[in-house]
């Protein structure tokens, strides 16, 4: 009771009697078991003013007060008092010189601790631990292997002397290990630690995952953070959850952190590092672990904190997800930035599947509801939004948005600007935008190129094609597969002879071109309608010469050739080479083969492909059902036509448009007018849209009946539905009506179709005079 021996000092004082030395001691030995080292010390300049005898254990009791003190305030004066007690004439002890030196450690005297040591050392006196761990530690602050070595003779020479180690001298010991090259060995000093009942503390984690972290050991480091920790209950600092995550990122041992969290969440910061090294791993569930677990220890999550979990769920598909972050963003009073709604629209442009670009395009409204400027990459989303959507004008209103937020166009928006032109077929916005780019000294890229490319093989305009490659060999830019495959696209023209594209690739081989199977792709793609079959099987048997190995893409673009010839045997024959290249056709492969028994009216086949698409356990789209009716339909059998489409509406797979014009068609062909009139109710029940061939194939329908009263009430319930007839609508009315010998009507039809803009061709005439041949 320090303060006690204080107050009785004081009241001796008071009462005129002279403290006497053991009184002063009992004082001074008051104040340092109270830690008031301080007090002691002004006892003690008291005691020496005062002139009263000093005796040993005076000065030892005073500096020992030091040493246990911690980081002494005093240092110095702790060092004073043992010159005292040398000059009082009681030499230096081990015992003594052990205390100071512990002073001098704490203090961070370096200098004067190994001068110390030496002494020691000189005078043959037992080093205390605290010794052998200073001259360590000094060692080890050198950085080199051979500092390193001597460090690991320290400690040996400190067993040899009896001296037992303590925690910290097995945390050095494990450095000086590693430094080495004993890595091993270096995390094997945590069980020699524990052998020896020591218990490990902070900078033993901070330690041995360290080591394990360098030496890229991830379950190591996994596994001595789990006795350390979870074992021994340490609480785990900053630094050793950023070591923690580099081992558990490396080892992907997240169950490890996770664990932990359940404990003791860290602070947001480390939280978000976290979550970003699992988003790094691909680890999404772990990313939502966390953010619910910090949730539940009150640890706030910040804006970077749900920033980096939408980008993480968004990118392994979960969009919805994704928004409802935001929402809780919104309602957890985290206030979103920029970073926070280029995420989101980034996650909603790559989820291109569901159509989520509209998405997009209401996150940046509700960017501005917010108040957030708009980045370049924000307006790069937007444009490239509206380019998905198909309105290049709203893409380029976005572009020219930039300026007036003081923002640069960067080569993304260049590139994404030129591809949204060339899908509008807009080639001369497209070149003034290029120009201005160079001018603009932007970057341009190989992906620039190709999206020029890309323009030039819909337009299919090969000399500027040519041009533009040329100008990005000038540009000391290489081009890909793709900038071949569009060079190959703009010179193939549809229906013309495939020889100059064939050339143009042999060409291109002989400047250095090594095709790859996108190349070989492109170029059966390209000669798809003009070459005969022999010859793009020969491009496939050259590609397979080449050593190159076919993909799905490549065998799909030969069984689309084949479909659009009628070649039922040729695309069977090719969805069969797929299979046995150990590829897995898609529904494209199976709905090819089927739009080519549908051409050929091979129904038996069409069932027989229909069953194997589904025996190979790929679902039916509306395509496959949509080509199957059509098949069926045009070799007659309307009845199992409509039953497929039953199938289709008890498996909820949507119908459109051409669905119902195949079905409808199908039952034309069957001379059921009654079952083509409750299809088109049906399609109107379901919301489909109804189109002009579906009407047109309905008046069809009824005029192969002879029901022209019919046929003319469709036709005015086509114009009330403001879908504009075509010359088909009319040549298929006037016939109806004409075959009932309704030529006045034909004539009312006629006057309407040229009043309407619409030129009648040769059909038209044949209706026309088969109607008055009627009449006669």
């Amino acid at each position: 009771d320090w303060r006690g021996a204080r107050e009785a000092h004081a009241q001796m004082q008071l009462l005129g009697a002279e403290p006497t030395p053991g009184a002063y001691k009992a004082l001074m030995r008051g104040y340092v078991r109270g830690r008031q080292i301080n007090l002691a010390l002004e006892v003690y300049e008291k005691m020496k003013a005062g002139s009263v005898a000093l005796d040993k254990e005076t000065f030892d009791m005073l500096i020992c007060g030091c040493a246990a003190t911690g980081a002494s305030p005093q240092p110095c004066l702790a060092e004073q008092v043992h010159e005292d007690r040398i000059r009082a004439g009681y030499p230096a002890t081990s015992y003594t010189n052990s205390l100071l030196l512990k002073v001098f450690i704490q203090a961070g005297m370096t200098e004067k601790a190994d001068a110390l040591i030496a002494r020691m050392a000189e005078a043959d006196q037992a080093l205390s631990v605290e010794a052998y761990n200073s001259k360590m530690r000094r060692l080890l602050e050198l950085d080199n292997p051979e500092a390193a070595k001597q460090a690991l003779g320290v400690f040996e020479h400190m067993q040899s002397k009896g001296a037992r180690p303590d925690t910290n001298s097995f945390n050095l010991l494990a450095r000086a290990l590693a430094r080495c090259g004993r890595a091993r060995e270096a995390t094997e000093t945590y069980a020699r630690m524990t052998a020896a009942g020591l218990k490990p503390n902070m900078t033993t984690l901070t330690t041995m995952v360290a080591i394990c972290v360098e030496e890229r050991n991830w379950e190591r480091a996994s596994e001595l953070f789990h006795k350390m920790v979870v074992q021994n209950r340490l609480p785990i600092k900053p630094f050793s959850w950023d070591q923690l995550t580099t081992a558990c990122e490396k080892g992907k041992h997240w169950e490890q952190v996770l664990l932990r969290f359940r404990g003791e969440p860290p602070e947001t910061r480390i939280c978000n590092k976290l979550i970003g090294a699992c988003r790094r791993g691909g680890y999404w569930e772990a990313c939502v672990q966390i953010v619910e677990l910090m949730r539940w220890a009150g640890v706030p999550p910040d804006t970077r904190t749900l920033n980096l979990l939408t980008a993480t769920v968004g990118k392994a598909g979960h969009v919805q997800y994704a928004l409802d972050c935001y929402r809780d963003m919104l309602a957890a009073g985290v206030r979103p930035d920029t970073v926070t709604f280029n995420t989101l629209m980034n996650v909603c442009m790559q989820d291109s599947k569901n159509c989520q670009y509209r998405q997009a395009l209401e996150v940046y409204e509700w960017m501005k509801a917010e108040g957030v400027k708009p980045d370049t990459e924000t307006l790069n989303n937007v444009m490239k939004a509206w380019t998905k959507a198909g309105s290049w004008d709203e893409a380029l209103a976005a572009f020219q948005q930039m300026h007036a937020f003081g923002l640069k166009p960067n080569t993304s928006s260049y590139n994404i600007m030129i591809s949204a032109c060339a899908k509008a077929n807009q080639l001369g916005y497209m070149m003034t935008l290029f120009s201005e780019m160079k001018e603009s000294n932007v970057p341009v890229t190989v992906t620039t190129f190709n999206s020029l490319l890309r323009a030039c093989e819909l337009a299919k305009d090969l000399e500027l094609a040519l041009q533009l490659v040329g100008e990005m060999g000038d540009a000391g830019l290489s081009p890909n597969s793709n900038t071949f495959k569009y060079l190959l696209g703009a010179c193939a023209e549809q229906g013309q002879d495939c020889e100059p594209t064939l050339q143009l690739f042999q060409g291109l081989q002989k400047v250095g071109l090594k095709a790859d199977t996108a190349v070989y792709t492109a170029l059966v793609s390209a000669c798809r309608e003009s070459a005969d079959w022999d010859q793009q099987w020969q491009l496939y048997q050259q590609m397979l010469e080449d050593g190159l190995r076919p993909d799905t893409s490549m065998l799909n673009a030969l069984i689309a050739s084949a479909s659009s010839k009628g070649s039922v045997k040729q695309a069977a024959d090719t969805l069969q080479e797929l299979k046995a290249q150990g590829l897995t056709p898609n529904e494209w492969s199976y709905n090819a083969v089927l739009n080519a028994c549908s051409k050929a009216s091979d129904w038996q086949r069409a069932i027989e492909v229909f069953q194997d698409m589904r025996n190979t356990g790929i679902a039916p789209n509306t395509v496959t059902y949509t080509t199957l009716i059509s098949a069926l339909g045009r070799a007659g059998q309307w009845e199992r036509a409509v039953k497929v489409y039953s199938q289709m509406k008890a498996e909820c797979v949507p119908r459109n448009e051409y669905t119902y014009s195949a079905l409808i068609s199908a039952c034309n062909r069957g001379q059921q007018l009654g079952t083509s009139l409750q299809m088109f109710e049906s399609m109107k029940e379901e919301g489909v849209k109804v189109n002009t061939v579906v009407y047109n194939t309905l008046i069809t329908a009824c005029g192969n009946s002879l029901d022209w009263q019919r046929a003319i009430e469709i036709f005015d319930e086509m114009k009330a539905a403001n879908v504009t007839p075509n010359v088909s609508t009319y040549n298929t009315l006037i016939a109806a009506c004409g075959a009932c010998g309704q030529l006045n009507t034909c004539e009312k039809l006629y006057s309407e179709m040229k009043a309407a803009g619409i030129e009648a061709n040769t059909r038209t005439y044949v209706a026309l005079s088969k109607g008055a041949t009627v009449m006669e």
